[in-house]
């Protein structure tokens, strides 16, 4: 996921982070650990980690297991929220480029700063 992000601009890299975080708190969307989500996890996850898992249970370590399937919902719903939720931080940076009271309009840009107050709102 991280060359994903990496390809993005950093404004959308930055809002898509706290987008996907908001969507994966307790009891919202993207959530990991709702059974549904965890279910759907588990059954997409590869064979990878389905092998690390396997050793960790045959080696009987409760804090390793509980890890391992923690970092496979997690993972799963980041991955998947961040591919999902793109074309939104898009578009939230995209609306907050286009407003900002601050900046002047292009045709201010172009007039000479003498006449730029007599035609200001």
């Amino acid at each position: 996921m991280s060359d994903f992000l990496n390809s993005l601009p950093k404004a959308v890299a930055d809002t898509l982070l706290i987008m996907v975080s908001n969507e994966m708190a307790q009891g919202r969307k993207y959530d990991p650990f709702t059974g549904d989500n965890l279910w759907e996890a588990m059954a997409e996850s590869e064979q990878a980690q389905y092998d690390q898992l396997a050793g960790l249970l045959r080696a009987n370590d409760p804090v390793a297991i509980t890890a391992a399937l923690h970092l496979i919902a997690r993972e799963y719903w980041f991955d998947y929220a961040c591919r999902v939720m793109v074309a939104d931080a898009e578009e939230a940076v995209a609306n907050a480029e286009d407003y900002n009271p601050c900046a002047l309009e292009r045709w201010e840009r172009d007039l000479p700063a003498l006449i730029r107050p007599q035609v200001a709102w």
